[in-house]
């Protein structure tokens, strides 16, 4: 049974603001790019045939008084009602905002997010933190979102009560708060020490952390009411993301690490090795080492309670066996011919986000009383000491990087162990001074931006000069790098880099707020009587695509600016339907200037 083939019905019904059926709606549907359009019936309501999981836009448009808008939703049930608003034009008010702080001073140059019905919008307060927000409705409701340095995140909801109405909205200065994160592992139902996580806000690194020996780990001068972002990709676990938001001065957050289903293979005498294994005589792993052990994790193949068969070769010798899967992790032990009873201790080198540093890496490997050997990691990024190899339980031993163009001198302190054990050892990577990021941020007179940089360890803070900006600071190739561009009367921007060069060039166009503020007023009158043709209807396409449908008001205009985003030099192509009195016409132009003004004719049919 295919789910997305089932036949399902979405049942639209327009209703006005006081909650009435409203018949006669015309709205369009968008489905894979395609458009099609429709009317509801005389009780207010329209049955509309389509598939489960499938997505619908439905476009409330081309009603007379009403406003024109969006809605996005997905089939999930079999008959699904889909209760339409009717917004009347002459409800639409404006909301005068007002942002000050606890000492009632006023908060200047605030971004913000405004969400309504009609969508998500930016906006910039000006110096003395006010701001008007255009095109609402009467007893509709919206809500602010500002994030605002040194204070608490607001968010605040307003019902619009009047058609001019002034709010104040507080900001409040941050308390020192603390978030507490807490490691388990989920199927021992246990604390689990050492993992790593990154903690992110708004997909902005913030900062790279490690719980302690009992699986805890806080986090100190952190905001209340964010949303901030835990991410850990720990090496045999399933990863995880998760979002706290913190509410309270002291937050306690626990993450549940769930074990990768895995089998590890251990092998002796450790020499080249080759493992295969079947799941009902089909073959799903193949692969060799050099080392002691092999990982087989693949979690679509290896099931809870299934058998599998394996064969390995070692120095011409063949062992075939099979086990049977309990979940979780789990060993299987491999003894050739030839076999001494040895320890051996196996160390896995991971760099950024846990990730094997591959074959060939050298280290040194000192012993205290003063020898040193030289090994390179396999494959895997291990490298296997083993008693068999002059190795002697409880025997101290550093492990050393030097003089490597990618990572740090760094240096791992053990005890050799008395039975086989296996570790993984961190390193960081060499920050290369002349590697360098340069943003070229693209405003109007090239304002001034100001552009925060995060690597991961450090948050960076630039402005641009002549449009530019350069950070050197903890920039190197390989580095992975969150960025946030802020000027005034700009749209915020924001993105990632991966460092590929020793200077990355970054171009950015920033966005304007308000657009370019093109509008475009459009008079259609009749070719043969100097008279505006009303009630035409007008199909508008932006640069060859179709973007909307409108009708001519009482004096033959259609007015372009809220309803679509404009831009200067784009190519405006307006399509008149042909109707009882009129020829239908195609004409195009292109935007030159701010405010766009065009008188066309339309020939009357005789």
């Amino acid at each position: 049974l295919i789910l997305n083939s089932i036949q399902e019905t979405l049942n639209i019904v327009t209703i006005t603001e006081m909650n009435n059926t409203m018949p006669y709606v015309n709205f369009s549907i968008k489905i894979n790019g395609y458009f099609n359009y429709y009317m509801t019936t005389s009780n207010g309501s329209y049955q509309y045939p389509c598939k489960y999981s499938e997505n619908v836009i439905l476009n409330v448009e081309n009603n007379a008084g009403f406003r024109d808008y969006s809605i996005n939703i997905t089939i999930n049930q079999s008959m699904q009602t889909l209760y339409v608003m009717m917004y009347n034009k002459a409800n639409e008010t404006q909301l005068n905002l007002q942002f000050m702080n606890q000492s009632s001073m006023q908060v200047g140059y605030v971004n913000f997010q405004v969400q309504s019905m009609n969508g998500t919008f930016n906006y910039l307060a000006d110096s003395q933190g006010r701001s008007t927000i255009f095109g609402l409705s009467l007893y509709s409701q919206v809500t602010i979102i500002a994030n605002v340095t040194g204070y608490d995140q607001l968010v605040q909801s307003i019902y619009i009560m009047s058609s001019n109405m002034s709010q104040v909205l507080l900001l409040k200065k941050q308390n020192g708060t603390t978030l507490e994160i807490v490691t388990f592992n989920m199927r021992k139902a246990m604390q689990l020490p050492n993992v790593n996580f990154y903690l992110l806000i708004d997909n902005m690194t913030l900062g790279y952390y490690t719980t302690d020996m009992y699986g805890k780990i806080q986090i100190h001068n952190l905001s209340q009411n964010v949303r901030y972002t835990i991410s850990t990709t720990m090496q045999g676990y399933n990863p995880i993301t998760q979002d706290v938001v913190i509410t309270s001065n002291f937050q306690t957050a626990y993450l549940y690490l769930e074990d990768i289903n895995t089998v590890v293979f251990n092998f002796q005498p450790c020499d080249y090795t080759t493992l295969t294994i079947y799941k009902d005589s089909n073959q799903i792993f193949n692969q060799m080492t050099f080392s002691c052990s092999l990982e087989f994790s693949n979690s679509k193949e290896l099931q809870n309670g299934q058998y599998y068969t394996y064969t390995a070769q070692q120095n011409g010798q063949t062992q075939n066996d099979s086990f049977y899967f309990y979940g979780g992790n789990q060993s299987v032990n491999i003894t050739f011919q030839g076999a001494n009873n040895y320890s051996a201790l196996n160390v896995t080198l991971v760099h950024d986000y846990n990730t094997s540093v591959g074959y060939g890496l050298l280290i040194d490997v000192k012993s205290y009383n003063g020898s040193t050997r030289s090994m390179r990691t396999d494959y895997q990024g291990t490298i296997s000491l083993r008693s068999d190899n002059g190795f002697t339980y409880g025997e101290s031993l550093i492990l050393e990087i030097n003089n490597n163009s990618i990572y740090n001198d760094q240096q791992l302190y053990l005890s050799f162990p008395k039975y086989n054990e296996s570790q993984y050892w961190q390193l960081t990577k060499r920050s290369n001074d002349s590697a360098s990021v340069e943003f070229n941020v693209k405003t109007k007179n090239c304002a001034t931006a100001n552009v925060i940089l995060s690597t991961g360890k450090a948050i960076l803070k630039g402005q641009t000069q002549n449009c530019k900006v350069v950070f050197t600071q903890g920039i190197s190739i390989g580095g992975n790098y969150t960025y946030v561009i802020q000027a005034f009367d700009y749209e915020q921007e924001r993105g990632s880099i991966y460092q590929t060069q020793t200077h990355q060039v970054v171009n950015i166009t920033m966005k304007p707020f308000f657009g370019e503020q093109v509008t475009v007023n459009i008079t259609f009158i009749n070719e043969e009587l100097p008279v505006p043709v009303t009630n035409a209807t007008v199909n508008i396409y932006v640069d060859g695509m179709y973007r909307m449908t409108m009708q001519t008001d009482y004096q033959g205009r259609i007015f372009i600016k809220d309803q679509i985003e404009l831009q200067l030099n784009q190519m405006l192509k307006v399509e008149v339907t042909e109707s009882m009195y009129f020829y239908s016409k195609t004409t195009d132009f292109t935007i030159r200037k701010e405010e766009t003004k065009k008188i066309f004719t339309l020939t009357p049919k005789n």
